[in-house]
């Protein structure tokens, strides 16, 4: 059962060698759920993916699935999905939270 995980391992390193602008590319295409999932990856991606300059990439990505826009208060796009896909509480911390009460 564990060859599974073994022949999966390094699959996806090729993402760390692309250019910038093709890695950007790539994961404008993503939901803003995944796009949040890859955030945790690594140090790279999350400074990526909250960077200033990221904005458009989740906007195309709320707008595609037609969520409402969330510049009208403090959040950003990013902390946005953070809050609707999120399992933390943003108030007190609390993980794997199954239900949201807003």
């Amino acid at each position: 059962m564990g060859g599974r995980k073994e022949k999966n391992v390094g699959r996806l390193e090729v993402m760390k060698t692309l250019p910038l602008e093709l890695l950007v590319e790539i994961v404008s295409h993503l939901d803003p759920n995944d796009l949040l999932a890859l955030s945790t990856v690594n140090k790279q991606y999350r400074s990526l993916l909250t960077a200033a300059g990221s904005h458009k990439v989740w906007e195309n990505s709320r707008k595609r699935l037609g969520m409402d826009d969330a510049s009208g208060g403090d959040l950003k796009d990013w902390q946005y999905a953070q809050l609707v896909y999120g399992r933390t509480c943003q108030d007190c911390g609390a993980r794997k939270l199954q239900h949201a009460d807003f």
